[in-house]
């Protein structure tokens, strides 16, 4: 079973941090490590790559804290530019095939996807389409700290 949280990508990394992104953080990784409790996860991945790291000036990824932290396997799924550029990934259809063959090896497993928030519903359909098993379990995370949404999302993980 893959279960999907949908995220605005600036809670994903420790990059540029100012002490609501900090907040920020800790609460949703309090979120994760109790799903990751409640769900009998085996398997962390997200929609993130190391040179997204690099370029939100990152030392870590959060999802990659927590699974280090609960001794949980993890991964980053998301196309390197020389990737994208050598298998022609081009739009987000062929992103999320990229993340899908990516988790392959471990379907048979509870997982647990990080993606943005705008994937949830397209890269759940594209699961199931798959015959893996799929359910969306939270979304939201993040979008507090976008200035233009945060009268609006004083609650995230709805």
């Amino acid at each position: 079973m893959v279960f999907l949280i949908g995220v605005d990508h600036i809670i994903q990394h420790d990059g540029f941090l100012w002490p609501a992104k900090a907040q920020a953080i800790e609460h949703f990784s309090e979120f994760l490590t109790k799903k990751v409790q409640d769900l009998s996860i085996a398997f962390l991945a997200e929609e993130f790559s190391e040179e997204a790291l690099e370029k939100s000036s990152a030392s870590t990824s959060t999802v990659g804290a927590v699974a280090s932290e609960l001794g949980v396997e993890y991964r980053l799924c998301d196309p390197m530019s020389r990737q994208r550029k050598e298998q022609g990934i081009s739009d987000d259809d062929r992103r999320e095939e990229f993340w899908l063959q990516s988790l392959k090896d471990a379907l048979n497993r509870n997982i647990l996807f990080i993606c943005g928030e705008s994937h949830l519903a397209t890269f759940r359909q594209k699961l199931l389409s798959q015959g893996v098993p799929a359910e969306i379990v939270s979304k939201g995370w993040g979008r507090e700290l976008i200035p233009n949404n945060a009268q609006h999302c004083a609650t995230p993980g709805r």
